[in-house]
């Protein structure tokens, strides 16, 4: 009797069979990414009344209660405050980043690029590269703010 490679009977040819599945090469597809990103802040604003009479829910400062105005635009608010939106706050880190690897690869300009110090920094500078090429081509598709 001939050694079959132990395939159950009629499958050693089935294209189909699953040990006989080839798996496709990887390819690179162009994607349109969309990341939502929630952080509560504090966004100071001018426009508001503060209701004393009740009925009013007391919060932890007592009993205060705040109705915003109906014109508030609260993407104006964001942008006069302090805060930074993610594309700004992406833009500001890979600022510092490219800041940083302009650094580290002037420090290398004159050092043996055999030590394993420089090869260490080297390889740094890559990763710094590799940050800065991911923090690019981002765009900011829409801005929600609800006060809580």
């Amino acid at each position: 009797m001939r050694e079959s490679g132990y395939y159950p009977p009629g499958a050693e040819f089935d294209s189909n069979a699953p040990y006989n599945q080839v798996e496709n090469e990887t390819k690179d597809f162009d994607c349109d990414v969309t990341c939502t990103l929630c952080k509560c802040m504090s966004i100071p604003t001018t426009m508001y009344r503060e209701i004393i009479e009740p009925p009013c829910e007391p919060d932890d400062f007592g009993c205060h209660c705040f109705e915003f105005d109906d014109d508030i635009n609260w993407e104006q608010e964001l942008a006069s405050s302090k805060h930074l939106d993610p594309l700004d706050l992406i833009t500001a880190m890979a600022n510092e980043i490219l800041a940083l690897k302009e650094k580290e690869m002037s420090e290398i300009k004159n050092e043996d690029v055999s030590s394993k110090e420089t090869r260490a920094k080297i390889k740094h500078i890559s990763h710094l590269s590799y940050l800065l090429d991911e923090a690019s081509d981002w765009e900011l598709v829409e801005t929600e703010i609800e006060p809580i």
